[in-house]
């Protein structure tokens, strides 16, 4: 009797098994951020682009599509990864502002300190400095677009990993690290 009831749960449970990964799979490439390391299985939040994007919190807003060249989140924020993609990319759902200023709030590694990091909305190509790799730094940068674009892009002047520098074990090749970032329509 109980081999029988072992194997009519045994078999219950290769019926009920499938059927939850099937379920996790979904949810895990239903959510805005993909790409990178951001995890696609983190909820989404309701935010506007005004109010932004708070890296340091748990899932990205859910007014972008995806996002790319972002690590995983950590207590302040999160870094670009160049092992993941060579620029961090934020795709918009709804096209930006024909003009806006994008406000940053970040830091650097040391090796990008004083080097412009490229932004570019569309065909429109501007720069920012991060002066300071020991503190977070807020930046504003306008924008005029000549045609609509969903995607703004951050290109890091140099990347490194921490182990590369011999500053830990960590293979990361990063550039920026994005603690706040908001689009302010003008």
């Amino acid at each position: 009797m109980h081999r029988i009831v072992g194997l009519l749960l045994a078999a219950s449970l290769l019926l009920v098994l499938p059927a939850c990964s099937r379920d996790d799979a979904q949810q895990k490439t239903s959510s805005p951020g993909g790409g990178g390391a951001t995890d696609a299985a983190e909820p989404s939040y309701a935010a506007t682009p005004s109010e932004g994007i708070n890296f340091a919190r748990a899932g990205l807003p859910d007014f972008l599509a995806s996002v790319t060249g972002l690590s995983e989140k950590e207590s302040w924020g999160r870094w670009s990864d160049a092992t993941l993609a060579p620029t961090v990319t934020f795709t918009f759902k709804q096209p930006l502002p024909r003009k806006f200023t994008v406000v940053l709030s970040a830091l650097c590694t040391k090796e990008n300190e004083n080097i412009p990091v490229k932004l570019l909305a569309g065909s429109v190509e501007k720069t920012v400095k991060l002066t300071n790799a020991a503190g977070v730094q807020r930046h504003e940068v306008s924008f005029t677009l000549q045609e609509p674009t969903a995607t703004l892009v951050f290109i890091p002047a140099k990347t490194s990993s921490p182990k590369e520098l011999g500053e830990g074990e960590d293979v990361r090749h990063l550039g920026i690290g994005f603690v706040k970032l908001s689009i302010d329509p003008r």
